[in-house]
């Protein structure tokens, strides 16, 4: 390709073209329209949920970080709302392997229905940790997150949530 300036000649091998130009449109596809309805989606719906279906999970990671008797919150937002608020649980591992409705790990996460589990990775573990709704002030959560304050420590994990 070789660019000159405008009123130039093209070489006798060389061919003029324009890149401020619309070209003839392309044919027809095979069934004669230039497209159809796509079929991802059922009666034109996109996918997207309002809540998060029963049975599925959401999963995600959290940290803080506290200095003496300074609180160190990490929020924990789902991304796609709950129903209704889920129950929580607090948990570490153990040697005695995890437990309903937390089932999971810091690196496999998961809880049952109705239920946000909040793994600590133990390494980091030597403070308290507590769960605020972040409406009321209360302990819990809400249908689209929670809290997690640490106190005496950093802190990090794992969450997981299931409608």
């Amino acid at each position: 390709m070789r660019l000159v300036a405008r009123g130039a000649h093209c070489k006798r091998s060389e061919r003029k073209i324009s890149f401020n130009s619309t070209g003839s449109p392309g044919k027809n596809g095979l069934n004669g329209r230039n497209g159809t309805n796509g079929t991802n989606g059922t009666n034109g719906a996109t996918g997207f949920t309002t809540t998060l279906p029963k049975g599925q999970s959401e999963m995600g990671t959290w940290g803080a970080l506290s200095t003496g008797s300074t609180a160190g919150y990490s929020a924990i937002s789902f991304t796609i709302p709950l129903a209704a608020a889920p129950a929580v649980t607090v948990t570490e591992a153990t040697s005695e392997g995890p437990k309903p409705p937390c089932a999971g790990t810091v690196a496999r996460p998961t809880a049952e229905a109705g239920h946000l589990c909040i793994y600590i990775d133990t390494r980091h573990f030597g403070g308290s940790v507590g769960v605020l709704d972040p409406v009321t002030g209360e302990a819990g959560a809400e249908t689209f997150g929670t809290l997690v304050s640490v106190f005496f420590a950093p802190m990090d994990g794992t969450w997981a949530v299931t409608a």
